[in-house]
C-alpha cells in the first residue's frame, strides 16, 4: 500500500538517502579514472543527477519540478528508480559502470536482463541466459574476453567450452543491474582455470594473464568483513567481473570452470623423536593452504639440505627468525605437543624469505619457480588469507579465487596435481 507521505518531503527523504552513498563516488571518481583509463560516464550521470537534485531542493519552489515528474510517472517505479540510484555506490556496481561505460558487445544483454528484470523478477532474469541464449551469448563473449593462447587457439573452441561450462552452473548466477560484467567475469573465470593450470604456471605468459585477473596483493585488517575484502581486491586491480556473480552460483562457478580440486590430505610432518604425531589435515580450504606451507616446508628442508648440508638452518637463516622458531617450538611441547622439525614452526612469509634470498634462488629454487618475482607476488596473495583461515573465519569470494588459483600455482610447479581429472 503506498504511503500517504507528502510527495515533497518523500523527495527530500530520498535524496539525505542518496547523499552518503553518492558523496562516495567523489571520493572514487579517481579511482575509476585510473582503473578504466577514462572518467565513467554512469558516475558522471549520478553526480550530475545529485547535483541537480540539490539546486532543485533549494529552490524557490523546491517542489513544483518533483510533482511534475511525480505525476508523469508511476509513484513506485519512480521511487525505486531513485532508490536504484542510492544503493549504486558499492564498489563491485562503480567498478561496473566503469566496464561497462566502455563500447561491448554484451551491453545489449544487459539492457535485455534489466528488462526482464523489472517485468518478471530478478530470478527470471538471472535465468535469462539459460537454454537457447546460451550458445549466442557464449560466442558473443569469445570475441570479448581472448582465451589463455597457450591453451586454446581456435576461437570456436573457446566459445564452445564456455557454453558447455556456463550450461552445467544450475544456480541463477547473473546479476541483473550488471548482467554484462557477469557474463565478462564467467570468461575471465575460465580463462584463469587455463593460466594456472599451464604445464609451467609461473612463466612469463601465464603470469600476465593471472596478474591481469587477480590484480595486486591486498593489504586489509584480519577483521575486515568479506564484503570490505572483495572491495579492496577490485581496487587492487581484481577483474570486478569476477566478483559480479549472484552468491549462491560462486562455488558452482568455480567448479565447471574448471577449478575442480582434489581435496587430498596433505603431507604429515615426521616427529624428531620418533613418535607419532596423532595429526590429521582435514580437506578444505584450510587444507588446501596446508599443503602449500607443508609442501614448501619439504622441498625447502629437502632441497637446502643437499645444497648446504643438514646444519643449514643454523648457517643460512636469520637468527632472530631462528629464534622465534625455537620458541614456538617450546610453548607448543609444553602444551603437549609433539615435537618437529624446527622449520614446521616457521611462517609462510618465512618460507617466502627463505626462497627469494638472492643466493637460495640462484643455488636452489630457480629452477622450481622459474620467476622470483611472479613467485614472489603468488605468495604474498595467499598471506592475508592464512590467518583467517587458521582461525576457522570465513574468507570473501575475491579471496576464494586467490586462494585455488595460487595454490594450484604453487604446488602444480612443485609437480603436485590438485585438479581431478
Amino acid at each position: 500500500m503506498m504511503s500517504r507521505e507528502d510527495p515533497f518531503a518523500r523527495a527530500q527523504r530520498l535524496a539525505e538517502l542518496a547523499n552518503g552513498p553518492l558523496e562516495k563516488l567523489r571520493k572514487h571518481q579517481e579511482l575509476l579514472e585510473r582503473m578504466a583509463g577514462y572518467p565513467s560516464p554512469a558516475v558522471e550521470r549520478l553526480l550530475a543527477n545529485h547535483e541537480r537534485m540539490e539546486r532543485l531542493l533549494s529552490s524557490a519552489q523546491p517542489g513544483v519540478e518533483f510533482l511534475r515528474r511525480w505525476q508523469e510517472n508511476d509513484p513506485q517505479q519512480f521511487i525505486r528508480r531513485e532508490l536504484e540510484l542510492a544503493n549504486s555506490a558499492s564498489a563491485l556496481i562503480r567498478a561496473a559502470e566503469t566496464a561497462l561505460a566502455k563500447p561491448s558487445p554484451i551491453e545489449e544483454a544487459g539492457r535485455l536482463a534489466k528488462q526482464l528484470e523489472i517485468a518478471t523478477g530478478a530470478s527470471a532474469a538471472a535465468r535469462f541466459f539459460e537454454q537457447n541464449s546460451l550458445a549466442r551469448m557464449a560466442e558473443t563473449i569469445a570475441r570479448q574476453v581472448d582465451p589463455f593462447k597457450n591453451a586454446i587457439e581456435r576461437h570456436q573452441l573457446w566459445a564452445d567450452r564456455l557454453e558447455v561450462q556456463m550450461r552445467g552452473v544450475t544456480t541463477p548466477w547473473v546479476r541483473p543491474e550488471i548482467a554484462a560484467l557477469s557474463i565478462e567475469g564467467f570468461a575471465v573465470v575460465s580463462r584463469l582455470n587455463t593460466a594456472v593450470r599451464y604445464k609451467t604456471p609461473f612463466d612469463e605468459e601465464a603470469s600476465e594473464v593471472i596478474d591481469d585477473d587477480l590484480g595486486d596483493p591486498i593489504v586489509i585488517d584480519d577483521a575486515a568483513e568479506p564484503e570490505a575484502r572483495d572491495a579492496a581486491h577490485i581496487e587492487a586491480g581484481m577483474h570486478p567481473g569476477m566478483l559480479a556473480f549472484a552468491p549462491p552460483a560462486v562455488g558452482e562457478i568455480l567448479i565447471q570452470t574448471g577449478f575442480s580440486l582434489k581435496a587430498e590430505y596433505a603431507p604429515l610432518p615426521a616427529t624428531t623423536d620418533g613418535s607419532d604425531p596423532g595429526l590429521l589435515f582435514h580437506p578444505g580450504h584450510n587444507a588446501l593452504m596446508t599443503s602449500v606451507e607443508q609442501h614448501l616446508r619439504k622441498l625447502i628442508s629437502v632441497t637446502m639440505s643437499n645444497q648446504y648440508g643438514e646444519d643449514w638452518i643454523e648457517k643460512r637463516v636469520d637468527t632472530k627468525m631462528v629464534a622465534d622458531w625455537k620458541q614456538r617450538r617450546e610453548e607448543a611441547v609444553a602444551k603437549g605437543e609433539p615435537p618437529l622439525e624446527l622449520l614446521q614452526y616457521s611462517y609462510l612469509m618465512d618460507l617466502k624469505d627463505i626462497i627469494i634470498r638472492r643466493d637460495h634462488w640462484r643455488d636452489v629454487f630457480k629452477a622450481v619457480f622459474d620467476s622470483k618475482e611472479h613467485f614472489s607476488v603468488s605468495m604474498e596473495r595467499l598471506h592475508p588469507i592464512r590467518l583467517p583461515l587458521s582461525h576457522g573465519r570465513p574468507i570473501g569470494t575475491g579471496q576464494q579465487f586467490h586462494l585455488v588459483s595460487e595454490a594450484s600455482r604453487i604446488l602444480g610447479a612443485m609437480g603436485i596435481d590438485v585438479f581431478k581429472k
